[in-house]
């Protein structure tokens, strides 16, 4: 895979990187506690803080420190009491990171698996994770990206654009953030507009004609008042596989797009202004055979066997038909055995769409800090909206046997205030309130052999309303620089209503299948991977001459 980076400075290219991408070890310098965020900044991994101060070496010979927000408050990595594994956009960068997935390599105790559908990342620290992806579910893994609490992973792993830092937190996470999580959290801070012109351009090729192009460009609209941060990223990638009909499963199409809007009107009042876009229309994923079970728990009329034999323009009563219909499915249960793993044999029927897998998922946040005489004050306002439609062809065969149709729309809405007084000497206070609204429809067709069984055209449908409301709080005091003692207290109230409109649709079972149809009759053929049922053949042949 190549990989072209050009940077841009005031009014001209500053570099030109083209080389091979690979993950190497790095070693670079933490940004001094203190200083400002550049738009690129220089840092290392900071592990847990028992590892080895020996290792984060400033760059004169002294012990460096890396500013992180893991208590909601900038602060040295090295003095936070709690498990934390820093990365930053140096590490970023350098280990070749384009995907969240590859976070856990640099985290440890975090695992992080990639799901089939929507470009979900599922997040498991110490074990800890989600049971399911449903809206009446959270998950035990918090996601904050610029404070703000994203409660569904839809698109997280096709966002990860232009980050500035990622603080995997470990354990419990409930007095300082927004909503509660058992496992741990997820703190992501994107690289914010600064004063001054930059950008830069990254470009990648590599196989299955795989094409990526990230964008980003800082413009200072008025000097040190306002500022302005585009990015943007568009990513396709041909298919690992085919089906049946020649359509591409496994590609990649996702279009990313971030702005950022800030302002500090006086030097006690800033406010930073955000708007995300992710876009996906991908084809979904191959699936594959790996069990042989049709005869003992799929043989009878109304089952898989009944609705192949019905596909076939056989009996689905009959026993005959029904082995027949049973070698027609071993054919293509064969060919995944001897090897085909990538190319499948899915042929959705006449009255249904193929594969697909698509997702839009955005979002607005405003962040207001005023610092007062005596403390600060922060407001973070957001308000997030997710649309998730596919289908899967789960037989993995040309027969219409599972082929469920899911959809999600989501509406969440959350606001949070903090006021806090910290300078790292005597008490340093904080106290928050959360308010969260989350509103949605899950909606799933799922249409289970039944050319057979119209008792089996279910719908699975759900309205939710999810809200949660905390208060919270705490004191930290310093009796000399190497004690300190810590409290916090928390109240949180979380309430859920489910609108459940379960029901079968006989409306929705697809239309019978005429004998020997020749659509149906080409899917035996050897040119789609199995040898031919030797009477479908012929029958089809005697159809068509007719």
């Amino acid at each position: 895979m190549r990989d072209l980076t050009c940077a841009m400075g005031p009014g001209r290219l500053r570099s030109a990187l083209l080389g091979f991408a690979a993950i190497l070890p790095c070693e670079a310098y933490a940004q001094q506690a203190g200083t400002p965020a550049p738009p690129m900044p220089a840092a290392r991994v900071a592990e847990e803080p028992a590892s080895d101060p020996a290792l984060q070496q400033a760059p004169d010979g002294g012990i460096a420190d890396i500013v992180v927000t893991a208590r909601r408050s900038s602060e040295s990595a090295q003095r936070v009491p709690i498990a934390i594994t820093t990365v930053t956009a140096q590490n970023l960068t350098q280990l070749t990171v384009r995907d969240i997935i590859d976070i856990q390599k640099v985290a440890p105790g975090l695992t992080i698996s990639s799901q089939n559908t929507g470009a979900r990342a599922k997040l498991t620290i110490r074990g800890q994770s989600e049971a399911d992806s449903r809206l009446t579910t959270d998950s035990s893994v918090g996601i904050y990206v610029d404070g703000v609490n994203l409660l569904r992973d839809y698109g997280l792993r096709s966002s990860l654009v232009d980050i500035a830092q990622i603080e995997v937190l470990k354990g419990p996470q409930g007095t300082l953030f927004g909503k509660n999580t058992t496992g741990g959290a997820l703190n992501i801070t994107t690289q914010h507009p600064v004063y001054e012109w930059g950008g830069y351009v990254d470009l990648v090729y590599g196989s299955y004609n795989n094409a990526q192009a990230l964008a980003v460009l800082n413009a200072p609209l008025v000097d040190d008042r306002l500022a302005l941060r585009l990015v943007g990223q568009v990513i396709t990638r041909e298919g690992y596989g085919r089906q049946g009909n020649g359509q591409d499963v496994g590609d990649d199409n996702v279009w990313t797009g971030r702005a950022l809007l800030r302002a500090d009107p006086t030097d006690a009042v800033h406010i930073l202004l955000s708007g995300d876009y992710v876009r996906q229309r991908n084809n979904g994923t191959n699936t594959i055979l790996t069990n042989d079970s049709m005869l003992q728990n799929q043989n009878s009329a109304t089952g898989a066997l009944g609705a192949i034999a019905k596909q076939l323009g056989l009996n689905p009563a009959s026993a005959a038909d029904r082995l027949t219909a049973y070698q027609a499915w071993r054919v293509y249960y064969d060919r995944y055995r001897s090897g085909s793993f990538y190319d499948g044999f899915s042929v959705p029927p006449p009255d249904a769409p193929s594969s697909y897998d698509d997702i839009d998922h955005y979002g607005f946040s405003g962040t207001l800090e005023v610092e007062l005489a005596w403390a600060k004050l922060k407001s973070i306002s957001s308000y997030r909206r997710l649309i998730r439609t596919n289908s899967v062809d789960n037989d993995a065969t040309p027969f219409d046997l599972l082929s469920p149709y899911p959809t999600t729309h989501q509406r969440n809405l959350s606001q949070e205030l903090q006021l806090s007084a910290i300078d790292g000497a005597g008490l340093d206070w904080q106290l928050g309130l959360f308010w969260n609204r989350e509103t949605g429809n899950e909606n799933s067709v799922s249409n289970n052999n039944n050319y057979v069984n119209t008792t089996r055209a279910v719908v699975t449908e759900g309205d939710i309303e999810n809200s949660s409301k905390a208060a919270y709080g705490q004191a930290v005091y310093h009796f000399t620089s190497r004690f300190r003692m810590t409290g916090g207290i928390r109240y949180t109230s979380d309430k859920r209503v489910l609108d459940s409109k379960n029901r079968v649709d006989p409306t929705l079972a697809f239309s019978p299948i005429l004998a020997f149809t020749p659509g149906r009759c080409n899917l035996l053929t050897p040119a789609l991977g199995g040898r031919s049922i030797r009477t479908a053949p012929i029958a089809c042949r005697r159809r068509r001459a007719r």
